[in-house]
């Protein structure tokens, strides 16, 4: 459930780029105040209202067990929306595409139908995100390196089909 008045959220305690190991680029690291939702995060620092955002605050931030009741004062790491956010690597060298993140399986699976990677398999993946709720990742793969995945991603950008990079 999004709150229907935005209080004010957010203080932030770091405003330059960070890069994380993994090439995430941090944007902010915040401290949550009263009233801090992950909806609220999303729109604040990306314009937009989506889970797909949501999910990747969520994902740079795993202490976080549950996206509408973020503990006061915990430090929250906000990701710089980046095509490399989306590419996850395996052990292997291939790589999948995280292309979005939906709360309703529907909406997963109707988006699914919507996109053709000629060769690859898309499919929805469950993630629990608190106790009672999940959200369903949609991710293509494998893709042989990061090169190819970030090809493909280009191509979906090119398509308005990937929420990451919605615009207002």
């Amino acid at each position: 459930a999004i709150p229907h008045k935005t209080p004010q959220t957010t203080t932030p305690s770091a405003t330059t780029m960070d890069r994380l190991d993994t090439g995430i680029q941090v944007k902010t690291t915040i401290e949550a105040k009263a009233g801090t939702y992950l909806s609220l995060l999303a729109l604040k620092y990306y314009n937009v209202m989506n889970t797909t955002l949501m999910d990747h605050i969520l994902e740079l931030n795993p202490e976080i067990t549950d996206p509408n009741l973020i503990p006061f004062r915990q430090k929250i790491k906000i990701p710089e929306i980046t095509e490399a956010l989306l590419v996850k690597q395996s052990s292997d060298g291939t790589c999948t595409i995280h292309l979005a993140t939906f709360s309703n399986p529907r909406h997963a699976a109707r988006y699914v139908d919507d996109i053709d990677f000629k060769g690859k398999e898309v499919k929805v993946v469950p993630l629990k995100v608190s106790r009672t709720d999940a959200w369903y990742r949609v991710m293509a793969g494998p893709f042989a390196n990061k090169g190819e995945a970030l090809k493909a991603i280009d191509e979906m950008k090119k398509k308005d089909l990937l929420p990451s990079f919605q615009q207002p």
